[in-house]
């Protein structure tokens, strides 16, 4: 343990290099094995090592009725000087464009805000302070634990679990989603789920390997192959196509949820209206399909799997890296009528 003086004691504090050594804190054998085993072993130990320094920095000040600060830890100096000395913070939301705020304490909330000038979400456990940007999990205090993230589309709510088992409904505000959890941080995120329109959950990566074969089963007629590729395929029917592509990712564009299945498991969509129709997306982890339609929108979409003679086609067409026979490379790409395979609750289609 190191011990710096200083006269003059600032928000902005920081080490200064000269620093005098004093001792290790003592503790009984037992009680110091003990503490180092939790250290070890706990999913928070290293959290609780920074707890242990706060704490005794409190007592510290209390018998020396002096600020006593603890450096490179996540509580800015600035807060530890605020809670000794009892002052009232200012008001963190001032200026903020706030998506969705919870209080941790009197000297803490947290945030999701927009970004000035910018299409994104930034968040953070001290705001106005350490603004972070979001993804689709992003932890911002380990402790408590706390974290923010973009709602992908279709999705109208989000669910984190915690180290109990416990699942805590996360406070959502335009398309972010923020949960402040009551425990410390451990080795690895929570897990997360979403909740359709409908309130359903849904994970958002599915068990799939690849780019699957697609339809919806409110499309009118049979699918007519379109374009293919090794992480794409397209399927057309009337004015309805679907895209599908190997791809991760989430967009942060505000979209309308609404609910559908893929694959027979419950996932929610994102639907835009554009000039003469519209468009949906669902981001399924591995692959993200895209659905676009002419007239009226769809109340929902359940997409099912094509059957697999078709998909064998379409594989055998992917390998294909030269014409055959001097065959004209330029020609489009033959196209079949095929039928869909109806999941267990679907009908028939065409």
């Amino acid at each position: 343990m190191d011990l710096e003086v200083r006269g003059e004691i600032r928000p902005d504090l920081e080490p200064d290099g000269y620093q005098e050594e004093l001792d290790s804190p003592y503790a009984p054998p037992k009680v110091g094995q003990a503490l180092c085993d939790y250290v070890a072993q706990a999913p928070d130990g290293y959290v609780v090592m920074e707890r242990f320094w706060l704490a005794l920095a409190r007592r510290l000040h209390l018998r020396l009725r002096v600020p006593v600060l603890v450096c490179d830890v996540d509580v800015p100096i600035a807060e530890q000087l605020a809670r000794q000395q009892n002052l009232s913070p200012a008001d963190p939301l001032t200026g903020l464009d706030v998506a969705v705020s919870q209080r941790i304490d009197e000297h803490r909330i947290a945030v999701v805000w927009a970004a000035e000038n910018e299409m994104a979400y930034v968040a953070s456990s001290r705001a106005p302070a350490d603004p972070t940007w979001i993804s689709l999990n992003t932890e911002l205090s380990r402790d408590p634990e706390v974290r923010a993230g973009v709602l992908p589309a279709g999705a109208a709510g989000a669910l984190v679990q915690d180290r109990s088992a416990t699942w805590h409904s996360a406070p959502i505000g335009r398309n972010v989603w923020l949960a402040v959890l009551p425990q410390r941080s451990g080795q690895g995120e929570p897990a997360l789920r979403y909740l359709d329109v409908e309130g359903a959950p849904f994970e958002l990566t599915l068990p799939f390997a690849g780019v699957p074969a697609l339809w919806p089963q409110q499309a009118p007629g049979s699918p007519k192959l379109g374009l293919t590729g090794p992480d794409l395929v397209t399927y057309r029917a009337g004015d309805w196509t679907v895209t599908v592509t190997g791809e991760s990712g989430y967009t942060e564009a505000v979209l309308k949820p609404i609910p559908g299945t893929v694959l027979g498991h419950v996932h929610g969509f994102g639907l835009k209206t554009v000039d003469d129709g519209w468009n949906a997306r669902a981001e399924c982890g591995n692959f993200i399909v895209r659905v676009e339609g002419i007239g009226e929108t769809p109340a929902r979409l359940d997409l099912v799997e094509i059957a697999k003679s078709l998909k064998g086609f379409i594989e055998r067409r992917q390998k294909r890296r030269r014409p055959r026979n001097g065959a004209d490379s330029s020609k489009p790409a033959t196209s079949l009528r095929h039928p869909v395979r109806p999941s267990a609750s679907a009908r028939e289609i065409g």
